[in-house]
């Protein structure tokens, strides 16, 4: 009696580890459709929760992985963290990097590396300065830098900050409306959030407040050391 009970729950502690069945071609290619066809930041949120699966297969999880890493600088927002999984992507799959790739993170590279240049060496608060925090990914920084100063920064801007969660409908914020844009013949009209609202969506890099431009300096130099080194071992291997 205690050998067969013994075996119920050998049966019952294999059942538990063992490996999900892998997802389909047919579910995966709805999955990716299903991301897609999200607007802007829930495309990045699609592919995170995809990602934390385990009855994905070793292709599929690579293929998410390189759409996550564009995505995040594209529609993300977060022009680090795109780069960042760019690096931790050939990290973790040296055998599967292609010319494209490469190609690809490149031109990555360069988007970010220009937008993290005009960051930290700018002088003054502008519109520029602004949508260069959100797109790097810092968020909370970008909202800082709009509360500090008198500015009304383009409507495409607004709207991620609105839909994201930074910026209120002018019912439901701190103060009046001082943002507005209008979009299919709707006219929102917004303000900063009060200390109590959580954002819909967290910011992708952490809030670095009055050092955000150090941060952003020292972070550029460590992931160009970084892009220096991909060069060097390309070169090196004929790629």
């Amino acid at each position: 009696m205690i050998r067969t009970a013994v075996f119920a729950l050998s049966a019952s502690l294999l059942a538990l580890s063992a490996p999900a069945e892998t997802l389909s071609k047919d579910a995966f290619t709805a999955e990716m459709n299903k991301a897609r066809q999200a607007k802007e930041q829930y495309k990045t949120a699609s592919l995170y929760w995809l990602l934390q699966r385990d009855d994905l297969s070793e292709g599929q999880r690579r293929y998410v992985e390189l759409t996550y890493a564009d995505w995040r600088g594209s529609s993300g927002d977060d022009l680090v963290g795109s780069v960042d999984a760019d690096f931790a992507y050939m990290d973790a799959h040296p055998n599967h990097i292609s010319d494209s790739f490469y190609r690809l993170h490149d031109f990555r590279f360069g988007q970010y590396d220009a937008t993290a240049e005009r960051v930290f060496t700018a002088t003054n608060y502008s519109d520029q300065y602004i949508t260069d925090l959100w797109a790097l990914g810092y968020w909370m920084d970008a909202l800082g830098a709009l509360q500090a100063s008198n500015l009304r920064p383009n409507s495409t801007l607004i709207q991620d900050m609105h839909r994201t969660g930074y910026l209120c409908p002018e019912e439901q914020a701190a103060s009046d409306a001082r943002y507005m844009y209008t979009l299919n013949d709707v006219e929102y009209r917004l303000a900063i959030c009060p200390s109590t609202h959580v954002p819909t969506f967290p910011s992708p890099q952490p809030w670095a407040g009055q050092a955000v431009q150090t941060v952003i300096l020292e972070k550029n130099r460590a992931l160009n050391e970084r892009q220096a080194e991909l060069k060097v071992a390309r070169y090196a291997s004929g790629d």
